[in-house]
């Protein structure tokens, strides 16, 4: 191991070890321009700060800034996902069929008027309120298993159409999920037998 001289309160100290010059050194025990000597500096005191004895310069470390939080990648998001349904148009039939149960509501009511002639105001009023709730029930029940599903998944805006009529409600059901007119046209045709059934209802029978 290398043996090594320094120079302190002007007087040669050593032999040293290069671990302890180098201990000495890093702990400050001796400045940073003491002259040292080695055999390989030949006849040359030399000031450590020129040999592998210096200190590197004191450099401060930059401000420790707060690590953002991790970010979440989209597909991480947590999106709700409806309870999942079996696809059924069992409540489009129902609904597509409603004027014929309406007529028969009407028929009864017509029985039971004690042989008083029926009245227009007396047969419709009734089953327009049944009507208007059962069709608005059904269409909302439509609606709901149309989104559970998967066959409106935006979801786009339906229940609001049975409140023009069935048939605005059937026209956008069909845009959504691209099927046939069929509930429109059957409704169509229960709505003509209803017309019908309420006009035979309403024609006076002869004496």
């Amino acid at each position: 191991m290398t043996e090594w001289y320094f120079e302190q309160d002007g007087k040669q100290r050593g032999p040293i070890h290069q671990d302890q010059l180098t201990l000495m050194f890093s702990k400050q025990l001796l400045p940073a321009d003491t002259r040292v000597w080695t055999a390989s500096f030949g006849g040359e005191w030399k000031p450590a700060s020129r040999t592998q004895f210096a200190q590197p310069a004191h450099v401060s470390p930059p401000p420790l800034h707060p690590t953002p939080p991790p970010t979440v990648p989209a597909s991480k998001v947590d999106v709700y996902v409806p309870p999942y349904q079996p696809p059924t148009d069992a409540y489009a039939y129902w609904l597509a069929f409603l004027p014929l149960p309406l007529l028969f509501l009407d028929i009864v009511l017509a029985s039971t008027a004690a042989g008083e002639a029926p009245s227009e105001d007396s047969i419709g009023s009734v089953s327009a309120v049944v009507g208007f709730w059962a069709g608005l029930a059904l269409g909302a029940l439509d609606a709901k298993n149309l989104y559970r599903s998967g066959r409106n998944p935006k979801p786009r805006p339906l229940v609001p159409f049975i409140l023009l009529t069935p048939v605005a409600y059937f026209w956008r059901r069909h845009f959504l999920v691209a099927r046939s007119l069929k509930f429109l046209w059957i409704w169509l045709v229960c709505l003509f037998v209803w017309v019908v059934g309420i006009a035979t209802l309403l024609d006076p029978l002869p004496a």
